[in-house]
């Protein structure tokens, strides 16, 4: 038990010293972008997943790769986790894996991972037409495919200066809690 807490401990002091990634993740049925706001490092493609039929699910492929493997072997069928036009995600597992592929195709690995905030945008959705709750299992499916923390935001893009200090858009608002360097409205008239 010793060990964990210690491995805990320095994985926590690592986190508080090493400031991560910031990731912006577009989101729409039809292409999923990643993009690290600080490096400039950008993953794009279409957000299918190929996967083994008749086989729990296990994908082994993703975006155009995956259409290929599907397209020359019959023993894969194409699922697309963000096909649902209401609430985004139609199968969570192949979009958990899917969104964890573009993280990591955009991510730098080391031997301690730094933690990534990620900034969630769904494109496609107007202000007031995505649910809280669909957020929220945005915001838990990023958590689980690697971010430390991760915001739903809904509305105009924001531009990368934007992002970094925390001044997005008046046409928008967060669907989740913002993250903590985000300036609202409240906060600029006081």
């Amino acid at each position: 038990m010793a060990w964990f807490y210690n491995d805990f401990m320095i994985t926590n002091i690592f986190h508080k010293l090493v400031p991560g990634g910031l990731l912006y993740i577009r989101i729409k049925n039809d292409w999923l972008s990643v993009k690290d706001v600080n490096t400039g490092h950008c993953y794009e493609d279409v957000p299918i997943a190929a996967v083994v039929k008749n086989d729990g699910g296990e994908v082994s492929a993703v975006g155009f790769e995956a259409r290929s493997l599907a397209a020359s072997d019959n023993h894969f069928s194409i699922i697309n986790g963000f096909q649902d036009r209401v609430e985004i995600i139609s199968d969570e597992h192949a979009a958990e894996q899917t969104l964890r592929y573009f993280m990591d195709s955009v991510i730098r690995k080391g031997l301690l991972q730094p933690p990534i905030k990620a900034i969630l945008h769904p494109t496609e959705f107007a202000r007031g037409k995505l649910s809280k709750e669909a957020a929220r299992i945005l915001q838990q499916l990023a958590i689980r495919a690697g971010a430390a923390q991760a915001y739903v935001w809904v509305g105009m893009e924001p531009m990368k200066s934007e992002i970094i200090q925390g001044d997005f858009p008046v046409r928008g608002e967060w669907l989740t809690e913002a993250p903590p360097w985000a300036r609202t409205i409240e906060k600029l008239k006081t």
